[in-house]
């Protein structure tokens, strides 16, 4: 068998048209950094948005090019374990305790202000642990209640346990992990406890599982709930309320004086990218003002970039006072989080 060397099989291949793509696929690394196409995932429905808000706009200004995927963190975590080297995205959307596991996994490449200048734009939590990815947009667990139904605008987590709301509350049940986890923790905060103090949580909400209406097994159904008027007050993740308060002018979003608990979607860059250039590029795209502006009016989200706010008739709908957000110990809410979940079907859901 004639042996033939990469080289020469390359040089040979541009003669041929038809075997053009080959070699443009083994010589990827070599193409022109702004040819380059990187693959980037988002969790789908509302962030289909950001093909228009991000991609277009990246690809218009020269930048690179972008191709968006749907996949789920833990599913993105999967793949990117078992093709270390050869990663099938280049940019991964994640939730935090799950890039803060790929970041252990050494899977995620750092990144600084020095290559990506806008992550001296952001908040502080905004960025994840050792550089190793920063948050997008942040979505947060707050409180929705219906104006028509209480006599006064609700302040704290704590007005839940209000008389006048009695059969009219709604509760997450599982498997509803994160909605259950933040419940707890909310409440935990709000009695002045954090992470560490969750049992006086636990015997503060059986107090109120008389007063619960239901319990709920997607987000969804609590808004529902409210809209048909139904119910008077329920946790819901703030961009959900937004959705709500946009259609229902008798909807509003409480944000209690004890702060939320945030909910950041980091972009991280995997380790194994060949565009890491690219990637760092298109961060820094989307942490600018301007695009995190647009995120902000869009999606219905707190941005990230410190300067940036929704424009428009979104503004009243954005949850975009910074400070109210409160970020968990995900370290020490992953060690502890099953016992929780597993007490929180035994003592409070049944």
């Amino acid at each position: 068998m004639v042996q033939i060397s990469r080289r020469c099989f390359i040089r040979l291949a541009t003669l041929s048209g038809a075997t053009v793509a080959v070699g443009a696929v083994l010589e990827g690394a070599r193409r022109p950094a702004h040819a380059a196409t990187i693959r980037v995932t988002h969790f789908g429905g509302p962030y289909g948005a950001l093909r228009d808000i991000v991609g277009v706009p990246f690809e218009q200004e020269k930048l690179g090019q972008v191709a968006y995927e749907t996949d789920q963190p833990a599913i993105i975590l999967s793949k990117l374990q078992a093709q270390r080297d050869n990663p099938p995205y280049d940019v991964v959307m994640m939730v935090r305790a799950v890039a803060l596991r790929a970041g252990r996994a050494g899977l995620l490449s750092t990144l600084s202000p020095s290559e990506v200048p806008a992550l001296s734009e952001v908040h502080p939590q905004a960025v994840l642990d050792g550089n190793l990815g920063v948050a997008m947009i942040i979505d947060s667990l707050d409180l929705m209640y219906d104006t028509q139904k209480v006599g006064a605008p609700i302040g704290s987590w704590l007005d839940l346990w209000r008389p006048e709301l009695r059969g009219r509350v709604v509760l997450p049940a599982m498997p509803l992990a994160g909605f259950v986890t933040f419940t707890l923790l909310a409440v935990s905060r709000a009695l002045g406890g954090d992470e560490k103090h969750v049992d006086d949580a636990f015997k503060k909400i059986k107090e109120l599982r008389p007063a619960v209406r239901v319990f709920v097994t997607d987000p969804n159904q609590a808004s529902q709930l409210i809209e048909r008027g139904e119910i008077a007050a329920a946790p819901q993740y703030s961009v959900r309320i937004s959705n709500v308060m946009k259609a229902n002018a008798h909807v509003a979003r409480a944000t209690p004086r004890e702060g939320v608990p945030a909910a950041p979607y980091d972009l991280c860059v995997a380790k194994g990218s060949p565009y890491q250039d690219v990637c760092r590029r298109y961060l820094d795209f989307i942490l600018s003002r301007r695009i995190q502006e647009s995120l902000a009016s869009t999606l219905l989200a707190t941005p990230v970039n410190k300067q940036a706010k929704a424009a428009g008739p979104s503004a009243r709908l954005v949850m975009s006072d910074f400070g109210k957000l409160w970020f968990v110990d995900e370290e020490y809410v992953a060690a502890h989080q099953k016992e929780w979940l597993d007490r929180w079907v035994r003592e409070v859901q049944t």
